[in-house]
């Protein structure tokens, strides 16, 4: 036998070592490899038994690697932390009723996207079928936009105009969460929202605690339903999203110098043929603010702008959208700029915000362009000049295009007119964590599909609320025409439509003069019942008329009743 030296020795050793090493190395991987075939078959046991949710889940990773191609996540933290809080209450089956307060544009729908995800991956009870976000807007755009960023099953995207078709898919719900995005919108009783609850049966708490189901709702300004689900006690929670690095919103609109007050565009009509000098002298006189304000705005355009923009430009209803682009034409001249009107649905002015500008373009809309829309391309928009109505609501004015103008790829260019007290509360608000609401004027107090009367089986859980309480603060909508107040009466989805609910017709109301030619009211009871009123009497009497049969009531009235031409026509609803 030979001897080895001990040079030799050490080799055979750590030989024989390396080999043991690479024997429990070779062992390591066979567990491995064995371990993760196991894992694969029982994720393809489980995407056997649970199809739908494995495709969310794929179509989920699909969409994380775009938006990692353009270096985008598909949510960051700040919605991520909210998403997680809102899990973890949607894991207590005591609460029920979820709202997440969010400022525009801060990622409500990825915040959405995060909850869904989350949902899924962990050891929840949410069966993926019946995870629906719905909205109480009437926006096919709404749906595109929603779908692209948030995969769900088939049809469980839904806007207003879909749900009365759809509640089919509500009945016998199990455990389920329905999203409810900008939950201010048709949110009152017996409104689409409400609607929905009720005919698929889900109005019952205990049903909804004993069967699961969570009702989660997204706004930025949640109006009634907050001051609705702070009256619950402990089945419901308020969560609010903090912005992520880099958010502009409201207030630096305010503290960047973008923010300026907007004026009434529009005023009065052009003087027309017919009238005399000292008419036409008035009217222009009359008519002298609007013309000065656009051609401030030009000014401002010409000095800001090195490159053509859009500039969006919001303007009233019927004819008057007609004076306002008339004027603007006048102005500004065709040469160097162009006008495209987009008042057809969000999908005209997504259509035209696609394009490069030639040549600075201005955008008339209308109601256009309101919660719930993004432009993707800011850096191509300049001015926003929101429409100033004679009684503005703090809610309609922030969600508005001030609304459009905040995010996270927020032009230092981009420039909004509109109504500055609105903003300015608006930021106090936020500020407070949405607890300081007395001085932020929005659409009414009135009963919404969270208002815990409208519920069955709430057993303690809520706080009484006196009815009248849901009655002071109507709504009180003044026209210069009859066929504007039709319009607007046709528009409007009110708590429920009566007979007639595009209001008298032109002719009835041609028949209800007095001697003078002035138009009468009538309202209420007594001698005086029929009259020529005031704007200031119509207020008296305005409860008077409304309740549960009645969705609205329709008055002319004068600011002065001894002049014709002071004549407004006034929708009064709750």
């Amino acid at each position: 036998m030979a001897a080895y030296s001990p040079t030799e020795y050490r080799r055979i050793i750590e030989e024989m070592g390396r080999l043991e090493q690479q024997a429990r190395d070779a062992e390591r991987r066979a567990r491995d490899a064995e371990q993760r075939a196991r894992d694969a078959e029982q994720r393809a046991r489980h995407a056997e038994q649970h199809p739908e949710k494995a495709k969310i889940l794929k179509d989920i990773n699909k969409l994380r690697k775009e938006e990692k191609k353009h270096g985008r996540d598909i949510y960051y933290k700040n919605q991520k932390a909210t998403a997680l809080e809102v899990c973890e209450s949607i894991a207590n089956f005591a609460i029920v009723f979820l709202m997440v307060l969010a400022v525009c544009q801060s990622g409500k729908t990825g915040c959405m996207l995060a909850i869904i995800e989350i949902l899924l991956r962990s050891n929840s009870e949410v069966s993926a079928e019946h995870i629906f976000v719905i909205t109480g807007l009437s926006d096919k755009e709404w749906v595109a936009q929603t779908k692209r960023r948030i995969p769900l099953p088939e049809g469980n995207v839904i806007h207003r105009g879909q749900l009365k078709r759809k509640t089919h898919l509500f009945e016998n719900l199990k455990n389920a969460v329905i999203i409810v995005d900008e939950c201010h919108i048709a949110c009152k009783d017996k409104m689409s929202v409400d609607n929905i609850l009720q005919q698929a049966g889900l109005k019952d708490l205990q049903y909804l605690k004993k069967n699961n189901i969570t009702i989660v709702e997204f706004s930025a300004t949640p109006n009634s339903t907050l001051d609705d689900i702070e009256d619950w006690k402990t089945c419901s929670k308020k969560c609010i999203m903090k912005p992520g690095d880099g958010y502009k919103g409201h207030k630096a609109l305010i503290d960047d110098n973008r923010l300026f007050q907007a004026e009434d565009l529009f005023i009065a009509d052009n003087p027309e043929a017919g009238l005399t000098k000292k008419q036409e002298k008035a009217r222009k006189k009359q008519i002298k603010p609007a013309n000065d304000a656009i051609k401030d705005l030009k000014d401002f355009i010409e000095k800001r702008y090195r490159k053509p923009r859009y500039h969006i430009i919001r303007t009233p209803h019927t004819t008057k959208c007609d004076t306002v682009m008339m004027r603007f034409s006048g102005i500004f001249g065709s040469e160097k700029f162009a006008f495209v009107p987009c008042f057809g649905e969000e999908e005209s002015l997504m259509k035209e915000l696609a394009k490069v500008p030639d040549k600075h373009t201005f955008l008339f809309i209308k109601e256009t362009a309101r919660c719930a829309v993004t432009f993707d391309r800011k850096d191509l928009i300049g001015v926003l000049y929101e429409r100033m109505p004679k009684n503005p609501k703090h809610d309609v004015i922030v969600q508005g295009l001030a609304g459009r103008a905040c995010g996270y790829d927020v032009d230092d260019d981009m420039i909004v007119f509109s109504n500055v007290e609105s903003i300015e509360r608006y930021v106090a608000m936020v500020e407070s964590n949405f607890t300081e609401r007395d001085g932020f004027k929005h659409s009414g107090k009135k009963k919404t599909h969270l208002h815990n009367s409208l519920w069955r089986n709430t057993e303690g859980e809520s706080v009484e609320v006196k009815e009248e309480d849901y009655f002071d603060d109507l709504v009180i909508a003044m026209f210069d025409r009859i066929e504007e107040a039709r319009t607007y009466i046709k528009n409007t989805e009110f708590p429920h439509k009566a007979v007639g609910a595009r209001g008298p017709s032109v002719k009835s109301w041609e028949k209800k003069k007095d001697k003078r030619g002035f138009y009468l009211s009538t309202s209420g009871k007594g001698k005086n019942k029929t009259k020529v009123r005031t704007f200031d009497e119509i207020y008296q009497i305005r409860k008077w008329g409304l309740d549960d049969t009645h969705a609205f009531t329709f008055h002319p009235c004068y600011e002065d009743i001894t002049k014709k031409n002071t004549l407004k026509w006034c929708v009064i609803h709750r």
